[in-house]
């Protein structure tokens, strides 16, 4: 499995937020950490509020109008679609652990 939408999702968990306006990271690498973050409360359904609110966390200095801005972006939508689609065609425990690592690196 290629790691980099983990580590994306892992260093957006762990790090303060870097402002880019009010948006925390550019649109295209938004895009991949809530796809992650989708992804992951389908996987382990059991912390999927916890996912939730890591994307609530990501957008919280940012106005509606911005966040719907970022995600009608082709770079967000792009990122999303891709990573979407990359983890899902990865074995769903390999991809379980992963989202269980991010979380555990987010505390």
């Amino acid at each position: 499995m290629k790691k980099f939408g983990f580590l994306a999702l892992g260093a957006a968990l762990a790090l303060p937020l870097v402002a880019f306006g009010k948006m925390p990271l550019p649109n295209g690498i938004f895009g991949k950490v809530e796809a992650n973050l989708d992804v992951c409360s389908e996987v382990d359904s059991k912390s999927a509020a916890k996912y939730q609110e890591a994307k609530k966390k990501l957008t919280q200095d940012a106005t509606e109008d911005e966040v719907k801005a970022a995600r009608d972006s082709q770079e967000y939508r792009d990122g999303y679609s891709e990573t979407k689609q990359e983890l899902e065609n990865e074995p769903k425990a390999e991809v379980g652990k992963s989202c269980a690592a991010a979380l555990d690196q987010s505390k």
